[in-house]
């Protein structure tokens, strides 16, 4: 008797064990996409039906034998959402993804090899219609000008203020200015509002903004943000904005924040229309979600996110000879 019992006890502790072992896989999947479900603000503004998602990548699961499979398989489900505020991150393993990649889908880095091609492309044009050698402030910001015209590239919208400001120093006293954001891809509140602060001689409401309540479609009270005078002086002067679906995140919300300006004219193709507040969560498996939990709508309450904020001279840098932004540009400040 004693020996049956024995066995019997072997024999039925695995199969309790088996039983009960988590699948991970499985657990993994669904916290991600709950966490989307219940706290993603743009799931109707980018026309995605997320219960379909779920349905079309779950039985997915079944091929999926490793961590890194698994994450490939999570990283192809948030790509439906086509925004480039919403990635994955795992640290462990260094593999990030994200929900919207630029380099296929910014026309400037489709009609030019590279960055680097394009702006060599740029500074030609810039060179031809007599501006002087670009200066480079920071790494970020670079200044040049002709006669009578100052040309700044602005290629981030984070920690660039006092670069920014130095550059506007020595173009204060130009008839214009070509202020050109085609690649930044974005930065912070802060920055944008101060740079914008100067070329701005009044306070005005330059967006609103709502947040999505957790678990619930429905969202907090409408925040405004202003736009208020910055610096000892402000350029007032025509300004020609250069922008692309590659200018996105604070570089669309500055776009957004100078639209309609009597002294701006937006020349280029949409911004990329990415311009909510980025929300991060850790999962139990340790990767990292981040992703869209506001709305950002204009002064006149219009939504341009997964739209881009439209130019208002329309033109494409598609030539590989010459920057047709840049000619348009120098056009429209001659008028």
């Amino acid at each position: 008797m004693r020996l049956t019992k024995i066995t019997f006890y072997l024999l039925f502790i695995p199969l309790i064990s088996c039983s009960q072992k988590p699948d991970v896989q499985h657990e993994t999947f669904n916290e991600l996409w709950t966490l989307l479900d219940e706290r993603y603000s743009l799931f109707d503004i980018r026309e995605v039906d997320w219960q379909k998602v779920k349905e079309a990548y779950e039985p997915k699961l079944n091929d999926v034998d490793t961590e890194d499979e698994l994450f490939d398989l999570c990283c192809q489900m948030i790509s439906e959402l086509h925004d480039g505020h919403t990635s994955l991150i795992d640290s462990k393993s260094d593999l990030r993804c994200n929900s919207f990649t630029y380099s296929d889908t910014a026309a400037i880095l489709k009609a030019y090899e590279s960055k680097e091609a394009f702006w060599k492309v740029s500074d030609a044009t810039l060179k031809s219609n007599g501006f002087n050698e670009l200066q480079e402030i920071d790494e970020h910001v670079f200044v040049s000008s002709n006669e009578r015209f100052g040309y700044i590239r602005l290629n981030l919208m984070a920690g660039t203020y006092q670069a920014f400001a130095e550059a506007l120093d020595q173009v204060k006293d130009k008839d214009g200015l070509i202020l050109d954001i085609r690649l930044n891809p974005g930065g912070n509140d802060e920055t944008l509002h101060k740079i914008a602060g100067r070329l701005v001689d009044e306070t005005y409401i330059s967006h609103y903004k709502e947040t999505r309540m957790a678990g619930k479609n429905e969202y907090t009270k409408l925040r405004s943000w202003e736009v208020r005078p910055e610096g000892p002086y402000q350029f007032l002067k025509p300004i020609a904005l250069l922008t692309s679906n590659f200018t996105a995140s604070a570089s669309d919300v500055f776009t957004l924040s100078l639209k309609g300006r009597e002294n701006v004219t937006i020349v280029g193709t949409p911004t990329m229309g990415a311009m909510s507040h980025v929300a991060s969560q850790r999962l139990k498996n340790g990767w990292r979600l981040n992703y869209s939990n506001k709305r950002t709508y204009s002064r006149d309450m219009v939504l341009y996110e997964g739209k881009g904020i439209p130019p208002d001279v329309f033109v494409e840098s598609v030539d590989p000879t010459k920057d047709q932004v840049v000619l348009k540009a120098i056009e429209l400040l001659q008028d």
